[in-house]
């Protein structure tokens, strides 16, 4: 009886141990498998935050490409198409810039030309050493034969250079010397004579002011002259704004005047 029991304990026993044994199995498993998991976690967790960092640093890019963009279109940045980059900074136009045009020169009014040039080149902050390189694109007829002459013979130097013998190769070939400018004389308004005045005199302008006063004081009228002369204005505005006041005096003075009409 004794035994039986005995053998009946031993099984049990056995059967809790290899339960235990079973048990013990499964939590391995479960062990390999919870460490695998933690595995596929900790690489996906990985690959999520290489995958922010790649998006985060594409989002950057395509911002800073949008900038320089904008940069460009608002004109801040529209000279390196012409000119490259530069160590001067260049501000950005806050405002929608207008289009600036280059005028072409065929050798009519160098002056102007020249000055129109400037503007551009300041505007678009042009390089100096690519100031007459971008110029030569506007020339056409007879000044751009004479460029075509000086390049193949090597005479071209540098944009203020090429400006010098431009000015001197297509200015009037009759222009009178300085004092010759004392030969223009006021036909019609002030106004009319001031506009041909500023022509004439715009082809020299190294002239002294005292100069440019004398010459045009004599070319106007005779009743006007004698009043400003009287005032011996020192500078060239001051000589204008006159003879403008006297002119209109005079015209009030004659505009007072009413013929008197006999009766019929």
């Amino acid at each position: 009886m004794v035994d039986t029991r005995l053998k009946a304990l031993d099984d049990s026993m056995k059967i809790v141990q290899d339960s235990q044994a079973h048990f013990m199995k499964e939590l391995q498993g479960l062990n390999v498998m919870v460490s695998g998991l933690n595995v596929m976690v900790e690489t996906q967790q990985k690959l999520m935050h290489e995958m922010l960092n790649h998006l985060t640093s594409l989002s950057s890019h395509i911002h800073d490409s949008r900038g320089d963009s904008s940069r460009f279109r608002t004109g801040s940045s529209s000279s390196s198409s012409v000119h490259g980059t530069g160590s001067q900074s260049i501000p950005t136009l806050l405002h929608k810039p207008t289009s600036v045009e280059f005028g072409r020169f065929s050798g009519g009014n160098p002056n102007s030309w020249v000055f129109q040039a400037k503007q551009y080149f300041d505007f678009y902050h042009i390089l100096d050493d690519q100031k007459l390189s971008l110029a030569s694109f506007y020339l056409e007829g007879e000044a751009l034969e004479w460029y075509r002459w000086l390049y193949e013979n090597k005479q071209l130097v540098d944009w203020d250079h090429f400006v010098e013998k431009l000015v001197r190769q297509f200015r009037k070939r009759n222009l009178e010397a300085p004092e010759g400018r004392a030969k223009l004389r006021q036909i019609s308004t002030v106004a009319n004579y001031l506009v041909n005045f500023e022509a004439v005199t715009n082809e020299i302008v190294t002239l002294l002011d005292t100069f440019l006063v004398h010459c045009f004081i004599s070319g106007l009228r005779i009743d006007i002259k004698t009043i400003v002369v009287i005032h011996e204005p020192k500078i060239l505005y001051d000589a204008i704004s006159l003879a403008h006041l006297h002119e209109q005096r005079i015209a009030l003075k004659r505009g007072s005047i009413r013929p008197i009409l006999g009766k019929s």
